[in-house]
């Protein structure tokens, strides 16, 4: 009786960790930091439905990871910034105003190392579509 009680236990298990990872949105694309010393500093997403983007810091190292979005004639549309290992920053287009990107054109998306003192380096550029 108490292995089919376990089994039940872990099998409940399995189906609620499978149907959760499924319910997640997987981003459309992602980049990180170029490397410092060994490791990327910092990461950033952008899944096209929803226009959502997040930065994320990877490493205790100091410096927080500053992400921009960008039109592709170099203009600013928003930046965001994530300090302290394992933290992240997330904009959506929910949000309104210069987070809700227009569908079908193509954006620069930017991740660099930055810390007050030294300004931003490491940087990761993309040139990404949002048609979600």
């Amino acid at each position: 009786m108490k292995t089919r009680k376990l089994v039940t236990v872990f099998g409940a298990a399995a189906a609620f960790t499978f149907l959760g990872a499924n319910a997640a949105v997987a981003a459309d694309y992602k980049m990180t930091t170029l490397g410092h010393i060994v490791f990327a500093g910092g990461t950033m997403e952008f899944t096209k439905y929803g226009d959502i983007v997040k930065v994320c810091d990877t490493d205790a190292d100091g410096q927080a990871a500053k992400g921009w979005v960008k039109d592709t004639s170099g203009v600013v549309r928003y930046t965001l910034q994530a300090g302290g290992n394992g933290t992240c920053v997330t904009k959506r287009a929910s949000q309104g105003g210069a987070y809700d990107l227009p569908e079908g054109r193509k954006y620069t998306f930017q991740v660099c190392l930055h810390t007050a003192d030294y300004g931003d380096g490491y940087c990761n550029r993309k040139d990404w579509t949002n048609n979600g």
